[in-house]
């Protein structure tokens, strides 16, 4: 084979998918940088079409890749990544089952991933706004035995404060308090230290932290919706 020929198998090679690349598993929607999509299409069904690693050509518009599963608009998915006309979504019916696979992106439409707002859950308050630069600025506060009448009528109810100005990276809020409300990296290593993590999902804030943001009983963790 000529030198020329070599190089042009060896572009080829670089240039074009491998199956690998063209898997979609709940491996790829379970990340960090997932978005949450409502199926927005004038067609009464979209159905899932299958990955390469099954079918050769796939994913590919068309009856060849098309699975019998499908959503229909309205229906909210969790997406992963996009790859060409094609997005790796999600999809839990309504006794839990979970259907993933290649859905084409045209007939989703994303749902917003801003983190500002007022966010309320149980004993929980969040408040995101826009700081310097790219950074948010988190602050909230949570209780625990605030909704306990005789924890009330005892004064005892613990409390629990966050504070950070932090950027988010790859779609998540992670952060780490020190003294005096010095906003540190997550997994920081001194023990004590309240470490939170916060994720959009659809009209959702998600946070979880490590149980060290407050008195006792006192944590942030729980499914946020905005203040109204």
């Amino acid at each position: 084979m000529s030198m020329k020929a070599c190089l042009i198998v060896a572009v080829l090679a670089v240039a074009l998918p491998s199956a690998a690349t063209a898997a979609c598993d709940l491996e790829d929607v379970l990340v960090d940088a997932s978005r949450t999509a409502t199926v927005k299409t004038p067609d009464k069904r979209v159905h899932f079409v299958q990955s390469g690693e099954f079918k050769n050509g796939c994913p590919a518009l068309g009856s060849l890749c098309q699975l019998p599963t499908f959503v229909v608009p309205g229906d909210t998915v969790l997406t992963g990544k996009t790859e060409g006309e094609f997005t790796c979504a999600s999809y839990v019916g309504a006794k839990g089952a979970t259907t993933v696979g290649w859905i084409p992106t045209k007939a989703l439409g994303f749902m917003s991933d801003e983190f500002a707002g007022h966010w309320i859950g149980p004993e929980k308050d969040i408040t995101i706004q826009p700081g310097e630069g790219s950074k948010l600025v988190v602050s909230g506060s949570a209780t625990y035995g605030a909704s306990d009448p005789d924890r009330v009528r005892r004064g005892a109810i613990n409390t629990g404060e966050i504070e950070g100005k932090i950027e988010p990276i790859s779609g998540v809020l992670a952060f780490g308090m020190g003294d005096e409300d010095e906003t540190l990296p997550y997994d920081v290593a001194d023990e004590g230290i309240c470490e939170v993590r916060m994720l959009r999902r659809g009209p959702f804030l998600t946070v979880r932290d490590n149980g060290s943001c407050g008195g006792a009983g006192v944590s942030f963790t729980g499914i946020y919706t905005r203040a109204k």
